[in-house]
């Protein structure tokens, strides 16, 4: 899947932007299209966080995605220059350490959003007929589909801010009842 690189959502997203990436009510993946004709497999993802969630709650969240892979990276390149400063076991120790306490500390901060966030994972086979690939597929549209008109909604001024919280906890709650899982609010 591609990489998300994109920042927190302050507002809701305007009309005519992306689906893919970090929305206030989300995360969605879309598949690459290399790695899809390479497998067959086209892979999609929706997270939707509990409605209500602050840009303040998602920034730790967008901060661990991000420390997974640029930390990870940090980490190697400080491998490459740190032995000629600091020689032998101790500087591997410490950057390894340094990596696990920040991920550890961002685990932590985002322990109870990720408990809570609903997520649905497609898989569909493009080489072969896949009609549960694609009545999920469908049903992963709807919701995303559903978000983004309440997000259009709410910028054009149709809807208030609590009416958008409230078309925001209906489709979460759908997500869950897809997975079958209770609704908790």
């Amino acid at each position: 899947m591609r990489k998300v690189a994109a920042g927190i959502a302050a507002r809701p997203t305007p009309v005519g932007t992306r689906i893919h990436g970090i929305h206030r009510w989300g995360i969605v993946d879309l598949p690459d299209a290399a790695n899809t004709a390479r497998s067959g497999v086209a892979r999609y993802r929706l997270q939707l966080f509990p409605p209500g969630t602050s840009a303040d709650e998602l920034r730790p969240l967008v901060q661990l995605r991000r420390w997974r892979s640029w930390g990870l990276g940090a980490a190697f390149a400080l491998e490459v220059v740190a032995p000629a400063l600091i020689p032998g076991w101790t500087t591997v120790l410490v950057i390894a350490a340094v990596y696990l306490v920040v991920l550890g500390v961002l685990l932590t901060a985002t322990a109870r959003l990720r408990s809570q966030t609903g997520r649905m994972n497609v898989a569909v086979i493009q080489v072969a007929p896949d009609t549960v690939g694609n009545q999920r597929l469908l049903e992963l549209s709807r919701l995303v589909r559903a978000m983004m008109d309440t997000d259009a909604q709410l910028c054009v001024g149709a809807i208030d801010a609590v009416e958008y919280e409230a078309r925001w906890g209906i489709v979460y709650d759908e997500l869950r009842a897809v997975n079958g899982l209770a609704a908790v609010r």
